[in-house]
């Protein structure tokens, strides 16, 4: 939060959800937000229900025209919204990709994600933004329009890949999706191999869930959403 409100844009509110959390994590936020004088904070706590659950809950209560969606343990690049919002002058934009990168590069495993990440994810969403069709937006850094998120009915429930399955129905509609390198979300990968499966196997299923659910779109021309 303190990260969030050194962003370097003229007028932006923050919406934290508060998903059912058991440890101080909404009180601190509570601190936080007390502290803040120029920033518009607004801590919102709710029985737990899910990511979907909760990303919905903040797209509905954002007040602005714009959406960001975040995880919880990412910090932005100062110049995250300064270099994305520009993208939205061409209306064919739906959302906007950030780049997301490895901070705890600690290990053998965090520093192959850290490669990883940069060789096998963020060069291939820059190659795909040429066409505007980046295929997924990542958790940590996406930026929409409220009125897209809207009209495609917001995140679904019935993937582990909510992110995937987003973006997915974005492309269906017609929708176009740019890539924004130099807006960097640092995030924290698993440090231990155990961890790491786990998570690789969450995406995997994840995203053949999304593809299996919208295979039908692959034998029907795009549609526009513009």
């Amino acid at each position: 939060l303190r990260a969030l409100m050194e962003l370097d844009y003229p007028n932006y509110e923050v919406v934290v959800i508060d998903d059912g959390s058991t440890d101080d994590t909404y009180e601190k936020a509570i601190e936080v937000a007390r502290s803040s004088l120029d920033i518009s904070i607004r801590v919102i706590t709710k029985r737990n229900a899910g990511k979907a659950e909760a990303l919905n809950t903040g797209m509905t209560l954002a007040r602005g025209e714009f959406v960001l969606n975040m995880d919880g343990d990412t910090k932005l690049s100062r110049n995250t919204l300064r270099v994305c919002i520009p993208h939205f002058n061409n209306p064919a934009i739906g959302a906007v990709a950030g780049n997301v990168k490895v901070i705890n590069r600690e290990n053998i495993w965090t520093r192959i994600q850290s490669l990883e990440y940069v060789e096998g994810l963020a060069m291939a969403r820059k190659a795909q933004s040429f066409i505007r069709s980046v295929n997924i937006i990542p958790g940590p850094i996406g930026i929409f329009r409220k009125s897209v998120l809207q009209q495609v009915g917001g995140y679904d429930h019935d993937t582990f890949a909510e992110d995937c399955d987003l973006t997915l129905k974005l492309l269906m509609k017609g929708w176009h999706i740019a890539y924004e390198p130099t807006a960097i979300a640092w995030v924290e990968t698993p440090s231990r191999l155990l961890d790491l499966l786990k998570q690789r196997y969450r995406w995997t299923r994840g995203i053949l869930q999304a593809t299996k659910k919208h295979s039908k779109a692959l034998w029907q021309p795009r549609k526009s959403g513009v």
